[in-house]
């Protein structure tokens, strides 16, 4: 059975590791982005994707074989 100092000792360890990551954290809603008024404003929006891994919304052009065409 583990001393309780061992048990401290842990608690301290995880708390040294994650302390950065959570010193850099922010929430996403706090972020002032205006990514939906550009794509508004260009009235495009660009997205990716693989015939493999974007079916059924990607796939193979009939008339241009080689080019992937869907949303």
């Amino acid at each position: 059975m583990p001393s309780r100092w061992a048990a401290r000792a842990g608690s301290i360890s995880l708390l040294v590791l994650l302390a950065p990551a959570l010193a850099g954290w922010q929430p996403a809603i706090a972020a002032s982005d205006d990514s939906l008024a550009r794509v508004r404003a260009a009235g495009v929006l660009r997205w990716g994707g693989d015939q493999q891994g974007g079916e059924p919304y990607a796939f193979e052009d009939p008339d241009h074989p080689g080019t992937l065409i869907g949303f």
